[in-house]
């Protein structure tokens, strides 16, 4: 439900940006290389000795550097904007000839969700709304759909990275304790009868991991999603990136005319990490039945063939590692005023529900 206010616009607590699109478009300067942003998660502070209407400050870890900027409301364009010379200095367009800055573009798009000092808002795409999502005290996880598709699973607590550190993938898979060789060595916790395995992940991924095969005596796809933070309980940050690509990629097992991946020829050769992880022989990580022997595109045609059927059961999971605590999610969201990240986690998790159900998929999330 949108919301107006005439007067009074309230100030930003948290601002949580959204840079896949950017990421690949822009280089840090001068060295050119990929963004890396820690954490797009930002907290809004007063700064000292200003007035209450003074703009919110923030800091991130951009590329090894520090950064600074501030979020304030602009009354004729009504609506928030970001500025930071630090970050306007820092990126370039990868095409040269191209003007602007990463300020510039997250603005002229709203690249953010902003949940401000005012309860029970909402700010996303240039408007106030109300998420309708009953925090507070009487908070029941289960009204949302929340309490069955948030699992908590233990060994997830250890799993810190993603994929590891530089170098540290061998042949055979990932290192312990990234979310990638949990996914590996469980795939039983996600699809005890898989007959297909395969690691889509890479720079035009639609998905880290999907599995196929059968349960309960149906048809099952399932598009795996992984991400994992440095231990913290609610990771607003990591939460975000790995929702936005569930969302952004859900068009993938449609069952009318499901979108082919990118990397679709990649698929019957080795893993290379795109972060310098290293090489894992083979992306098929299991392969039998029908699916045996078949190379990338052979696979997508069987897969494509599958989402054709309306039989056909779709999932999105979500490992999340340590990037996630179901129960002191949980417990925030019931706080008489519940701290931003945990408003922008139960808002993020909502939402994608709401993509898959767009395709027919349920939603799970596993975390640590």
């Amino acid at each position: 439900m949108g919301i107006s206010f005439h007067s009074d616009i309230p100030q930003p607590a948290v601002a949580l940006l959204d840079l896949d699109e950017a990421r690949q478009l822009f280089l840090s300067h001068p060295d050119e290389t990929a963004m890396e942003i820690e954490d797009v998660c930002l907290e809004c502070k007063s700064p000292r000795g200003g007035s209450p209407k003074d703009p919110r400050e923030f800091r991130l870890i951009a590329n090894g550097r520090e950064c600074h900027g501030n979020v304030v409301f602009d009354d004729a364009k009504g609506e928030y904007v970001l500025a930071s010379t630090d970050l306007a200095r820092l990126y370039r367009y990868a095409e040269g000839t191209r003007q602007g800055t990463l300020i510039d573009f997250l603005n002229a798009r709203q690249a953010f969700t902003i949940v401000p000092e005012t309860p029970a808002v909402i700010y996303s795409e240039s408007g106030f709304f109300d998420p309708r999502l009953g925090l507070g005290p009487r908070f029941d996880p289960s009204a949302l759909g929340l309490d069955d598709m948030i699992r908590h699973v233990r060994a997830l607590r250890a799993c810190t990275s993603e994929k590891g550190a530089k170098s540290s993938a061998l042949p055979t898979g990932w290192v312990r304790n990234s979310t990638f060789e949990w996914i590996d060595q469980n795939v039983a916790e996600l699809l005890p009868d898989a007959e297909l395995v395969l690691c889509d992940d890479g720079q035009n991924e639609c998905c880290d991991f999907l599995l196929a095969g059968r349960r309960a005596g149906r048809e099952t796809v399932i598009m795996v999603h992984a991400k994992a933070s440095d231990g913290s309980f609610v990771s607003a940050g990591a939460l975000h990136e790995v929702c936005s690509q569930a969302a952004k990629q859900i068009g993938t097992i449609g069952q009318f005319s499901p979108v082919e991946p990118k990397q679709v020829r990649l698929w019957s050769g080795a893993w290379k990490g795109p972060g310098g992880e290293g090489t894992v022989d083979s992306r098929l990580r299991v392969s039998r039945g029908g699916w045996n022997g078949l190379d990338g595109p052979g696979i997508w045609s069987r897969l494509r063939g599958l989402l054709s059927s309306q039989s056909t059961d779709r999932e999105v999971v979500m490992v999340l590692g340590a990037a996630l605590d179901r129960n002191r999610l949980f417990d925030q969201a019931r706080r008489a005023t519940p701290p931003a990240p945990a408003i922008h986690c139960i808002h993020l998790l909502r939402s994608t529900m709401a993509a898959a159900a767009s395709v027919n998929a349920r939603l799970t999330v596993l975390c640590g």
